[in-house]
């Protein structure tokens, strides 16, 4: 064993300096992990979402995560049992702290940077920025479309 005491792991990527991020998708923690020589990894820190979150992603020029979140767990599991029906979304930002707030136990800070009621994309999973394009890609889990957010 590698890690114990994450909850429900959804999702995971490589993060700044080299760290293994980890989500907890029903707790809405973000986990960073450290690789050890042994293979392990030690939790160095660890962020609190609002929401239930899924499949972080990391870009290396914003040096920030951007995780999807279910907003209405409800309407989620709505959209599970019938895929017409629409799950809102959101997705979230998370960047390291360089203001003096760093130094009282704010590492990071989270804000987000879009959300919609399930029609431009339903039960958003999976969001990712293309560096190039200075484009977010935002796909949900039973939509049928691709959500494109510009100048990200």
């Amino acid at each position: 064993m590698i890690v114990r005491d994450v909850a429900n792991p959804n999702g995971l990527c490589k993060g700044p300096d080299d760290m293994i991020v980890v989500d907890s998708s029903t707790a809405g923690v973000i986990n960073f992990f450290q690789p050890r020589t042994d293979g392990a990894l030690s939790r160095r820190d660890t962020v609190q979402l609002p929401h239930t979150i899924d499949n972080p992603s990391y870009d290396p020029d914003t040096k920030s995560l951007y995780v999807t979140a279910h907003v209405n767990i409800p309407k989620f599991f709505e959209t599970v049992k019938d895929v017409l029906k629409k799950a809102p979304s959101a997705v979230y930002r998370i960047f390291e702290n360089n203001s003096e707030g760093r130094y009282f136990g704010d590492r990071f800070i989270f804000e987000k940077i879009f959300e919609n009621d399930g029609k431009l994309v339903s039960a958003a999973t999976s969001a990712i920025r293309v560096q190039e394009q200075k484009k977010l890609y935002i796909t949900g889990l039973y939509g049928s479309r691709i959500a494109v957010l510009k100048d990200i």
